[in-house]
């Protein structure tokens, strides 16, 4: 019983921590409208691609541009169940946040500091792979 319950925790534990290859495939992504501050929005088209890795890790792929992402998911019932999203580590003064909704709707956000604080939002949907 000892060596199961600790060969369990071991597989938990890698599952959550191992970047290896992609399982589930992830989403494409596709962004026409964004906005800047309060300077409004403009139709502006950016397209990224989530690669989902094992256990709770992706790649969030954008032009130029690769940001490891720990996934989340929402199983609770409600309106909004089987929403995903991801957090990018805090990297080079900015943090990405994607949630992706059921129904393909999605949305982009980057905190970032040049000079000051500002956000980035983009809307747009995603796909599965």
């Amino acid at each position: 019983m000892k060596k199961f319950f600790v060969f369990t925790i071991f597989h938990i534990w890698a599952s959550l921590t191992i970047s290896g290859p992609t399982i589930a495939g992830g989403y494409e992504c596709s962004f026409t409208t964004s906005c800047y501050e309060e300077t409004g929005c403009l139709s502006k088209t950016l397209v990224v691609e989530v690669i989902d890795k094992l256990g709770k890790t992706a790649d969030l792929v954008s032009p130029g541009n690769t940001f490891p992402m720990i996934k989340y998911e929402d199983e609770d019932d409600g309106i909004a169940s089987g929403t995903v999203a991801y957090t990018s580590l805090l990297t080079m003064d900015s943090m990405y946040m994607l949630t992706i909704y059921p129904n393909q709707s999605s949305r982009l956000s980057v905190h970032a500091y040049l000079n000051d604080a500002y956000a980035l939002q983009f809307r747009g949907t995603c796909a599965v792979k």
